[in-house]
């Protein structure tokens, strides 16, 4: 069975020569007409053309625009697909038309590109979605169909591309999509389907992705030089020791050049530029473990091969006093004077294991950040080794990083300043503070989170920077009440919107909060309210009004308080007036592919449910106690 693994990045504009020598399977630019495409366009809202080259510097292109939020396509179909409904929006190639017919024939071994020349307006992202059958006339088991869409709004004409890797066997590209998720207009030209004679994509993943660029360069000790990358890079032979050399000019010992004893790889979800990916994008962390140690004050040169990265070589400086070491962590907002205080000393290197530290674990320092003297000395403990593995029944006690985790306890240590943890041969951890205030930063930000999570609110200055229309309130939503509980099996039946779930019932279903990026609002979030009120019980004088900059700061309550109250007023807006029982939340029953002031997806408001009616009437309890005592 083909296994066909859509990774992609951006390449340059027309007429640009790909590496690797492609060979062109398809091009239309649309200046003689759609081509294989053929225009199907189906409800009022989306529309979609092809506009005259004038409006675009001579550049004749398909329009793509839908207003309302919903999906629009550009479609090219071979003709396996005649379900039903498949065909709403779009432009479509039907074989049976009289047209070429044909698909696309992959070989095992090569790689295939899926290009076009791509502009949008206000849209919330365009993306390209290519589907895979293998030889025998089956789809691909497995194969999503997933969009990958970019930056929203590139107003300039840019390359959107996605590509296919045949890893295990021949297929047809039977399909691709261009579409426009969310609201605006979108212009595409130069569609391209080329061929690659060799394998040259080894990741395996999905999506539009930034050209590979190393982003960050850093030792973790004298042992251990960490790089960063961004983009599709060749891991596998980044991972081979034979593909890097350190050499020195100041360092006999690197004179001749060194490679490293072993090289060990890391890969986290990343999202380096801003914009917007639904594929996965993934920041790779190679590191080189060296079998000599670096020497503080002298340079050396890294030098790569073969791991896709223009850049072959390049030059550090180690400094153990400024190294900033990813192994040292404190807390980075920093402890009270009277609280016990510990930084740790630890590393991973992912498919190296542990960072072995046992030679920098002899002493560490506390170092004023003004002065640069050391104000305590201690020595590292070792607080637990990195097999000491979780299991069920000792999950708080497991080792959950992968490390050495060696401990560094400066408790006794209370002279309020700006300080950072010092560790010879390894490097300096960031700058932290000993305060009695030092928790007001982060208790002031994670508040005001809370205000921009708030569905069916306007923001604007002097509130927030960040400018929001409300969203979410009829009548410019439709807002369907069901009797369905949240949580059971009907479930479903929300998303397949049986009509034998609403009921008659018209509710103002805007307010709590909005959870995650799917703009639900849940039985969980009475939580929240929960959580402040006991705050504010627990210390009174340390939450005054006008603390946070809210809409309701001056009238009169603490602002934690009128934070508490925005989710008990929702659930009691989710009331019902004659049984007293509460709705079990409210939201969207698909897909979110705008911001929440730009949703217009139809609202589903849960049926009446025990667990949520008990969570609003303990949680009001609470709110009527502290409002008694405020004189309210």
């Amino acid at each position: 069975m083909l296994a066909a693994l859509l990774c992609a990045g951006a390449v340059g504009g027309p007429g640009a020569t790909d590496a690797g020598g492609a060979r062109t399977l398809y091009s239309c630019d649309f200046e003689q007409g759609t081509g294989i495409f053929t225009l199907v366009a189906k409800g009022e809202a989306f529309a979609a053309s092809l506009d005259d080259a004038s409006a675009h510097g001579g550049r004749q292109s398909v329009r793509l625009f839908d207003p309302g939020g919903a999906d629009a396509d550009l479609t090219w179909r071979h003709e396996w697909d005649d379900r039903p409904g498949r065909d709403r929006g779009a432009f479509v190639h039907w074989a049976r038309d009289g047209r070429s017919g044909r698909s696309f024939e992959l070989r095992q071994g090569h790689t295939y590109e899926v290009r076009a020349y791509v502009r949008t307006e206000e849209a919330h992202g365009l993306g390209i979605r290519a589907t895979v059958w293998a030889a025998e006339g089956l789809p691909v088991r497995g194969q999503p169909e997933r969009y990958s869409p970019i930056v929203r709004g590139t107003r300039d004409w840019g390359w959107l591309s996605a590509r296919i890797a045949c890893t295990s066997g021949d297929g047809e590209l039977a399909e691709i999509t261009i579409a426009l998720l969310g609201r605006g207009t979108a212009w595409v030209d130069d569609v391209h389907v080329l061929e690659y004679e060799e394998e040259d994509s080894p990741s395996i993943n999905y999506g539009v992705y930034p050209p590979v660029r190393l982003e960050d360069v850093r030792v973790e000790t004298a042992s251990c030089i960490a790089l960063e990358f961004i983009g599709d890079l060749h891991y596998l032979k980044a991972e081979e020791p034979e593909n890097w050399l350190v050499e020195s000019d100041e360092d006999a010992a690197f004179a001749d050049g060194l490679r490293p004893e072993k090289v060990g790889r890391m890969k986290v979800l990343d999202n380096p530029d801003g914009k917007l990916y639904w594929a996965d994008t993934y920041r790779h962390t190679i590191f080189l473990v060296l079998p000599r140690a670096l020497q503080s004050g002298k340079r050396y040169r890294v030098v790569m091969t073969n791991v896709g990265v223009e850049r072959g070589e390049f030059e550090i400086l180690f400094d153990d006093r400024a190294n900033l070491s990813r192994s040292i962590k404190a807390n980075q907002y920093g402890y009270l004077p009277d609280a016990l205080k510990y930084a740790y000393l630890g590393g991973w290197l992912g498919s190296a294991g542990p960072l072995a530290l046992g030679a920098y674990a002899d002493e560490f320092h506390v170092v004023d950040a003004a002065t640069g003297q050391v104000v305590f000395s201690g020595k590292p403990e070792l607080r637990m080794s990195h097999d000491r593995h979780e299991s069920l029944s000792t999950s708080a006690l497991g080792n959950l990083t992968g490390e050495d985790t060696y401990e560094l306890d400066f408790s006794r240590f209370a002279t309020p300043g700006t300080y950072f943890v010092f560790v010879p041969g390894v490097g300096r951890s960031l700058p932290f503070r000993i305060a009695s205030d030092v928790y007001a930063e982060p208790f002031y930000h994670c508040a005001r989170a809370l205000l921009h999570q708030r569905c069916g609110i306007e923001l604007k200055e002097p509130w927030s920077k960040f400018p929001r229309a409300a969203c979410h309130r009829s009548p410019g939503v439709q807002i369907n009440a069901t009797i369905v509980e949240h949580g059971s099996e009907d479930q479903d039946r929300l998303v397949e919107e049986d009509p034998g779930i609403k009921t008659e019932t018209r509710l103002d279903a805007w307010g709590g909060y909005h959870d995650a990026a799917d703009y639900d609002r849940l039985v969980g979030h009475y939580r929240i309210p929960a959580s402040l009120l006991i705050l504010y019980e627990m210390f009174p004088t340390a939450f005054p009004d006008r603390q946070l900059g809210l809409p309701e700061s001056g009238d009169g309550l603490p602002d934690i308080v009128d934070e508490a109250l925005w989710q008990v007023e929702f659930g009691i807006r989710m009331q019902d007036p004659q049984d007293g029982g509460v709705r079990g939340g409210a939201g969207p029953n698909a897909v979110v592919t705008a911001p929440p002031d730009l949703d217009a997806n139809p609202i589903y408001v849960y049926g009446e449910d025990p667990i949520t009616s008990l969570s609003l009437a303990g949680v009001a309890a609470q709110a009527a106690r502290v409002l008694e005592g405020l004189g309210r």
